[in-house]
């Protein structure tokens, strides 16, 4: 079954544990990177900014200047708090609401640092399958000892260390 390749809804963790090393900036270059990759396969991308709070997506047609984007990632806010339930809520709403989302894969770029209910995974993970859409987890730098629920979810999943072991990165853009 060939994984990847439909829209994207990228969910960028902007959490102050974000902000520690170098984890903001490698977060970001990998939605550069997502967004030209999708743009040059006519991909629609939405990326939705969260921390305790959930931002208003910044929705990305095929072809679009990205200067938008990269406005905003310079400008994401930063207040603290980590709250994983509202950005993949946010997530399934715009999969469901939208046929341009039909199938498409959720790219949830994080640190792991957040809980989330067992009922909640269960619940999502049907969602997921029901809508026929992947769920890929990039982790940058996680937190040691964090259990991260999130592998639960993941169709794929890689861990990102910024330090300088970019082994599997290749496989993320291969899969997404």
């Amino acid at each position: 079954e060939e994984k990847g390749k439909g829209s994207m809804v990228i969910c960028l963790d902007c959490s102050g544990s974000m902000q520690e090393g170098l984890r903001d900036l490698w977060s970001k270059a990998l939605i550069v990177a997502l967004v030209k990759l999708a743009n040059e396969e006519d991909r629609v991308v939405s990326v939705i900014r969260f921390e305790s709070v959930c931002f208003e997506p910044i929705e990305i047609q095929p072809k679009a200047d990205t200067d938008t984007l990269l406005g905003l990632l310079a400008m994401s806010p930063t207040n603290g708090g980590t709250e994983f339930q509202p950005p993949l809520q946010k997530a399934r709403g715009i999969i469901d609401q939208d046929k341009d989302y039909s199938e498409a894969d959720i790219v949830f770029i994080t640190d792991g640092i957040a809980p989330l209910s067992s009922v909640f995974l269960q619940e999502y993970s049907e969602s997921l399958e029901k809508m026929k859409a992947n769920f890929f987890l990039l982790e940058i730098e996680p937190e040691r000892g964090w259990s991260n629920a999130l592998r639960d979810l993941a169709s794929e999943s890689w861990v990102i260390d910024a330090e300088g072991n970019f082994d599997e990165l290749g496989a993320v853009f291969t899969a997404c």
